[in-house]
């Protein structure tokens, strides 16, 4: 009885440990998603973030942003404070868990963009106006949110391939694209 006892306040305290991070945090903290949170903490979306919420993240793992996001437009997205909408094309507010998402759900994100979820074998995607996200890793639950990590960039318009590459790490100190 007490070895159950102590295994299950250790599952309990592990759990709380989980849940301490904030969304920032646990982006920050996973290798794949590193890209993103270095991109949040370059606007004034990182302290929103961290606040109390709850927030879900649509975030773009590393991949994503090489492949979605290239040179040199990226710093003028963040001299005209626009890299901070596309950003906000990625949160949603509430926390939403992948259990909580059905067929034909409509979401609308902090910019307004609405997305529509569909869910095919266990794997859900969100459709914007111009492109689709897959979920690639679901439900990391953070103390203000989760963040479900997908595998595109969504866009709000059909030209906003945003440009990113080594002109930003001289931009953004400590910025590096892995």
């Amino acid at each position: 009885m007490i070895n159950m006892l102590s295994r299950l306040l250790l599952v309990v305290a592990l759990l709380g440990f989980a849940c301490s991070q904030t969304i920032v945090e646990e982006l920050a903290l996973d290798s794949d998603y590193i890209s993103f949170a270095q991109l949040v903490g370059a606007t004034n979306l990182a302290s929103t973030l961290v606040g109390d919420g709850p927030f879900t993240v649509l975030a773009p793992n590393n991949d994503a942003i090489l492949n979605g996001l290239t040179g040199q437009l990226i710093l003028d997205k963040i001299a005209d404070g626009s890299l901070e909408q596309i950003l906000l094309d990625h949160v949603v507010d509430g926390k939403v868990m992948s259990n909580d998402l059905s067929e034909g759900q409509e979401i609308t994100t902090k910019s307004g963009m609405k997305l529509t979820v569909s869910i095919s074998d266990g794997v859900v995607t969100f459709t914007g106006p111009h492109n689709s996200a897959k979920v690639v890793k679901p439900d990391v639950v953070g103390s203000n949110g989760v963040f479900h990590g997908i595998d595109t960039v969504l866009t709000t318009s059909s030209s906003s391939k945003i440009m990113i590459g080594g002109a930003i790490a001289s931009a953004v100190a400590g910025f590096a694209l892995l």
